[in-house]
């Protein structure tokens, strides 16, 4: 089973939901968004790729702001402030109703195949470590992002991939740039230089509870050369 397919399919085991929150849209329209207070509001423009979870009747409940282009997490970042999901505003919007069909570095087959990974430290034993520790994601113009803090969305820096391979259990990017926090090898493509990144599926292992350390969840490592991550 390909790595993506391995993350997700793990991810839907421990959901009740039926359509998750990993399908990738093309917004066949302009989509406005709110904040939990619902006081502020931004529209998402005809065309942006995005994912969240749907009614299971063509809307979308919901965004994940981190897997937005850049160009439209610094939109809503702004006018929004710092909300991981940002909600529709309207509930009968069809923001669901076209997948985003493009094999991307972002999504394969209507999916996002890169999940947000958090940095493994010592802290990971505990299950609310994701909130504090810096984590990655994939955004939807391929960009790969930089979190400095977990409780904060906006990318803190990015690179573009170049390229992009996948094996039956391996993931490796070519990024234009080196990224700061994130392991890299420099190797010469043609004239020019890319930044060679690999991931590969590890141990699972068990979490403690952030109160009273007693056992958990489970946790999947995942590994980036000599640096190592996580879903949780």
């Amino acid at each position: 089973m390909h790595l993506h397919k391995i993350f997700y399919a793990l991810v839907a085991i421990h959901t009740v939901q039926s359509y998750n929150m990993y399908q990738t849209y093309k917004l066949k329209s302009p989509l406005k968004l709110t904040n939990g207070f619902r006081h502020k509001t931004i529209i998402l423009p005809k065309g942006s790729v995005v994912t969240g979870l749907n009614d299971g009747t063509g809307n979308l409940q919901n965004i994940d702001s981190t897997t937005l282009s850049i160009k439209n997490q610094k939109k809503v970042f702004k006018k929004l402030g710092n909300w991981h999901l940002s909600f529709a505003m309207i509930k009968n919007n069809d923001g669901a109703t076209q997948p985003y069909t493009r094999n991307t570095s972002f999504s394969i087959n209507s999916l996002a195949s890169f999940p947000q990974l958090s940095v493994k430290k010592a802290e990971t034993q505990y299950d609310l470590a994701a909130t504090t520790l810096p984590f990655i994601s994939v955004t939807a113009d391929n960009q790969l992002a930089y979190h400095s803090h977990g409780g904060i969305y906006q990318a803190t820096r990015y690179a573009k991939i170049k390229k992009f391979k996948r094996t039956h259990s391996t993931i490796t990017y070519y990024l234009s740039d080196p990224l700061k926090g994130v392991t890299t090898k420099r190797i010469k493509v043609g004239k020019a230089y890319q930044y060679r990144l690999n991931f590969k599926l590890g141990h699972v292992f068990q979490n403690r509870d952030s109160y009273n350390g007693d056992a958990g969840g489970y946790d999947i490592t995942v590994n980036s050369d000599k640096q190592a991550f996580l879903m949780m």
